[in-house]
């Protein structure tokens, strides 16, 4: 069904501009010869078949007289139609225009004017989503806390490595010496203990996990600490290397799973969201926003033009930097 909402201003109709629209775009301005009802009917089916393939959406008219009289300088032209924008730019001009928003305007008006505050809200979070992603302080910072984490790792392999010392043969002598005051055998058991859990948590790869990424990272230390976990090497580790670092490791963990949830959200919102697309839809609330403020132009009203100019006075120079 194509619906249709008739907008009328003015005291002439029988010269009028027609703006019809489906709910995603202007699909064009047709002039009627007459604003009865039946000739606006037909005015956006034949439009929108021939310029739009959203045949079965519903399309609104918006009719308006063209300028005369005192108005015959008034120049529509200038306020429709508004050019591709990059997402900054239709983020700027939307803004500017919101902040001329007449104080007193119809409810249309208002309402056409929210539309447009609302697609503003959310071009701008995704460009500050995009701005976060790309920024070098945020990839700076977490990539000097995936360093520290590193570290930590490579501190327990590098203190658990030390035990082997006491695997060297040269230890044969120390252990057939009877009159030993240390008792030997105890380290090399703990040398044996140090290299049994390396092999557990390192594996033959070593410390390779440092070449893989964020979230694939996170994985092999969480498998790490599971193993800890489940073969009860807590207190063995403690033993072998103090009793802080483990703690330490598991505090990392938490943190560093939740940087990894923070980027891999980052980066689903950006991925999933298109700036140009962002802007095009704002570009179009744009477009109908003025397109009702165009229909507070009144030629009984003098004053409605002063209206209208100061309310659209940013899109005229919109289009002036443009040049």
């Amino acid at each position: 069904m194509l619906g249709v909402e008739m907008l009328i201003t003015g005291i002439r109709p029988e010269v009028a501009l027609a703006f019809c629209a489906t709910e995603e775009r202007l699909v064009g301005v047709v002039t009627l010869s007459t604003l009865r009802e039946g000739a606006v009917r037909d005015a956006p089916a034949r439009t929108s078949s021939s310029r739009s393939r959203a045949v079965d959406r519903a399309v609104t008219c918006w009719a308006m007289t063209l300028p005369h009289g005192e108005f015959a300088d008034f120049d529509l032209a200038a306020y429709i139609a508004l050019p591709r924008l990059s997402p900054n730019a239709s983020l700027r001009l939307a803004q500017a225009v919101l902040a001329a928003a007449p104080t007193a305007a119809s409810p249309r008006v208002r309402d056409a004017a929210g539309r447009v505050a609302v697609a503003a809200e959310i071009l701008d979070k995704a460009i500050q989503d995009r701005q976060m992603l790309a920024s070098e302080a945020t990839l700076k910072a977490e990539a000097e806390f995936d360093d520290f984490v590193d570290s930590l790792w490579h501190g327990l392999h590098a203190r658990l490595s030390t035990w082997s010392t006491f695997e060297r043969p040269g230890m044969d002598l120390f252990m057939v010496n009877a009159t030993a005051v240390v008792d030997y055998t105890r380290y090399t058991e703990l040398a044996q203990n140090a290299h049994e859990i390396i092999q557990t948590l390192f594996g033959s790869k070593g410390l390779d996990v440092v070449e893989r990424g964020y979230r694939e990272q996170a994985d092999v230390m969480a498998r790490r600490l599971a193993a800890i976990d489940k073969d009860g090497l807590a207190d063995a580790i403690a033993l072998l290397v103090g009793p802080d670092l483990l703690p330490i490791l598991r505090d990392a963990q938490t943190r560093y799973l939740q940087m990894v949830r923070v980027r891999g959200e980052r980066e689903r919102k950006v991925a999933s969201t298109s700036l140009r697309k962002l802007a095009t839809r704002m570009r179009w609330q744009i477009d109908l926003y003025v397109v009702h403020v165009l229909t507070l132009l009144d030629v009984s009203k003098p004053a409605s033009q002063d209206v209208v100019r100061a309310s659209l006075q940013p899109i005229l120079e919109f289009h002036q930097q443009l040049r």
